[in-house]
């Protein structure tokens, strides 16, 4: 009997104290994104954590990627719920010709992104992202990522009165110091660890911001090292998961599972292909006399997009054909011949607006 009674006065206190702190505290959100995850992961074995999650929670099966499929295309469309023809962020590699008229930019490093903001007056995005409207309306959001700057930055690019943290990159500098000092460094193999510690130490703070985001670089980073289903491979999985595991505890530790909707989601998922080595674009297009050397800036690839200096028609027509019977190419996009055409205006290819680009 006096079990039973400390146990109800026990909860008579919590839910006093919940609604006490319900008055006080706004509904916050979290979005964890898994880089690289399939459907199939989510099992008991591989991701307890994130399998027990799924089952008390709503699944959506019909979502997918936005195209082209890769990391920090997809990074830009969740942080502007937007398609590239949009948000301007066109592959994982883009050219801009107002920051280098021969060769193409590394969006994975922030400071190619930053010469991007700088030569294009603000404007690395062409649409507004969620850091920004929550600015406008006086609230703030932070990002903690284990993965490339480049897809930490492209969250929360103008930062807005929030923060980045990654191993590699703070923002603003400002809290740098102060971050690695509270923190302390980033252990070998223990980047996903670091991150999350940050993300409890500040993502749940009392002062915390109203929406947070923690981007894990695995399964994406050791499945490209290593291979899909390798031990590296399942190993890191484990590891994320665990991490995930760290996070809903905190949250249940410190009573806050009622004020955080919590989003999971993935940039992309993961395939092998297997073939016979083939050359870059690069290299076909020089050994074909289409461009004329590896600095020329005549043509300039970036991402698997070919740009042309002259726009001329018939020269993209023959680029076509010489792409066309290749193994290792897929579809391939032209501009439609008019508005709203599915068809490009090459025969045998696919129109920009098929794909939002």
């Amino acid at each position: 009997m006096i079990k039973k009674q400390w146990i109800l006065i026990l909860a008579s206190c919590f839910l006093l104290k919940a609604a006490a702190a319900q008055s006080t505290k706004e509904t916050r959100t979290l979005i964890v994104f898994f880089d690289g995850l399939r459907p199939d992961y989510i099992t008991p074995e591989l991701m307890p954590n994130l399998y027990a999650f799924k089952k008390q929670g709503a699944y959506g099966k019909s979502h997918h990627s936005v195209f082209p499929t890769v990391t920090r295309v997809n990074s830009a469309s969740y942080s502007t719920g937007s398609y590239p023809v949009t948000h301007g962020l066109m592959g994982n590699s883009v050219f801009f010709p107002q920051v280098s008229p021969s060769k193409s930019l590394n969006t994975g490093e922030a400071e190619d992104l930053m010469k991007i903001t700088d030569a294009t007056q603000g404007k690395l995005l062409t649409t507004v992202s969620l850091g920004e409207i929550m600015q406008s309306v006086g609230k703030r959001m932070m990002v903690f990522s284990s993965g490339s700057t480049g897809q930490a930055y492209l969250q929360n690019h103008t930062i807005s009165g929030g923060a980045i943290i990654n191993p590699a990159m703070i923002l603003p500098a400002s809290i740098k110091d102060s971050i690695f000092r509270e923190l302390g460094p980033v252990e070998s193999g223990g980047k996903h660890k670091w991150v999350t510690d940050a993300l409890i130490r500040y993502g749940f703070a009392p002062n915390g911001r109203l929406v947070s985001a923690i981007w894990f670089s695995d399964p994406d980073g050791t499945a490209h090292a290593k291979g899909i289903g390798s031990p590296e491979a399942v190993a890191s999985i484990k590891v994320v998961d665990e991490q995930f595991g760290r996070i809903v505890s905190t949250l249940r530790a410190k009573g806050l599972t009622s004020f955080y909707n919590i989003l999971i989601s993935t940039d992309h998922g993961f395939m092998t292909h297997v073939g016979q080595g083939r050359k870059s674009l690069n290299q076909l297009l020089i050994e074909h006399g289409f461009k004329q050397s590896e600095t020329s800036e005549d043509i300039v690839t970036a991402g698997g997009a070919i740009y042309l200096k002259d726009r001329n028609p018939e020269t993209i027509k023959k680029i076509v054909e010489l792409l066309q019977p290749l193994e290792f190419v897929g579809a391939i996009f032209t501009k439609g011949a008019q508005p709203g055409d599915q068809q490009g205006f090459v025969p045998g290819t696919l129109s920009f607006e098929t794909i939002h680009w």
